[in-house]
């Protein structure tokens, strides 16, 4: 299935992706701690951080799309640098996005106290190391090869722009992503275990793992 860069017009697929990438196989995600809205609203929320002039992890052209037959977008994941001059760390991302939302800063400033517990058990994403993020499939086209595709597009183009290793982060017990990345050489570099994300978010904490690129 043909594999390409997004665009701008894919900016409400990208919401969706990010947002159910975010929840993974728990009840809610990073997302859902810092809009405390309703998903519309937090959908709305990500279209702008896709599309919104300073550049996130989340901008539209980080990431790659799969396509159906139909021509519609099936699938999708970003892969980026955090560590590349001029992309916003989370944080700042969230505050810019929160501006242009319209949100008001005590709505933000709870949103910043729901994730102290969620950054406890976040692995630290290494600069210089290419980084795949976001990584959704649309319910109905799954088990149809899109994410290996789509990983193998990545992955490639890392390596063509100088990276030496790769990482994703993910649940610990999410154990299809943790069999799809072992498939794609990935292996556990980093795991973190902490009380209140457990509390918070129902799993154990987040695992990130690294693979070569040479």
């Amino acid at each position: 299935m043909p594999i390409r860069s997004a665009e701008p017009d894919d900016s409400s697929f990208l919401a969706a992706a990010i947002l159910h990438a975010s929840r993974s196989h728990l009840p809610r995600g990073l997302w859902d701690l810092v809009v405390d809205r309703s998903d519309e609203e937090r959908l709305d929320f990500l279209e702008l951080m896709t599309l919104m002039e300073a550049r996130s992890f989340c901008h539209y052209s980080g990431f790659f799309v799969a396509e159906t037959p139909e021509g519609r977008p099936g699938a999708a994941l970003a892969g980026y640098d955090p560590g590349e001059p001029g992309l916003l760390g989370a944080g700042h991302a969230i505050a810019a996005a929160w501006d242009e939302f319209g949100g008001d800063s005590a709505e933000l400033d709870a949103a910043y106290r729901r994730l102290e517990a969620y950054q406890g058990a976040l692995p630290d994403q290494r600069p210089g190391v290419w980084t795949i993020e976001w990584v959704w499939t649309v319910p109905s086209m799954r088990r149809r090869g899109l994410i290996g595709l789509l990983l193998e597009r990545a992955l490639e183009t890392g390596r063509r722009r100088g990276y030496a290793a790769a990482q994703v982060t993910t649940y610990i017990g999410n154990t299809p992503a943790a069999g799809l990345y072992e498939r794609a050489g990935f292996r556990v570099a980093d795991e973190r275990r902490h009380a209140p994300f457990e509390r918070l978010m129902g799993a154990p904490g987040l695992v990130r793992y690294e693979r070569a690129l040479r």
